[in-house]
């Protein structure tokens, strides 16, 4: 099939096109729909409402379902009293690189 030559063609420009809202007619508008002002603000809120509530929900299980596996690898370690232990504390500092950092703080002796 041969691409008709035009003078967009020819000069590398994207072939112009109608604007969309001239082929198919402008949307409704919103003030078509609603009586007063307030009417459409009620309706904005109550939208906000839900799916802010919807949002939530969703991260409200999604943060079960992280717990759940991060609780699956977490092994709990027992320390007898009197034994010295090292704290993990991981800090990242600024203009050090991770190789030079200090990620553990102690020895502790530990009480419980």
């Amino acid at each position: 099939m041969k691409v008709p030559v035009t003078r967009q063609t020819c000069c590398s420009c994207p072939e112009k096109t109608a604007p969309i809202d001239l082929i198919y007619g402008t949307p409704l508008q919103d003030s078509q729909l609603f009586t007063s002002p307030n009417d459409f603000v009620a309706l904005r809120q109550e939208q906000m409402r839900t799916r802010y509530a919807d949002v939530r929900a969703q991260l409200g299980e999604a943060a079960v379902r992280q717990k759940k596996r991060y609780d699956l690898r977490v092994r709990k370690k027992m320390f007898t009293p009197g034994e010295w232990v090292w704290y993990f504390h991981p800090r990242r500092r600024v203009g050090r690189s991770p190789k030079w950092q200090k990620w553990y703080t102690g020895p502790f002796h530990s009480s419980l």
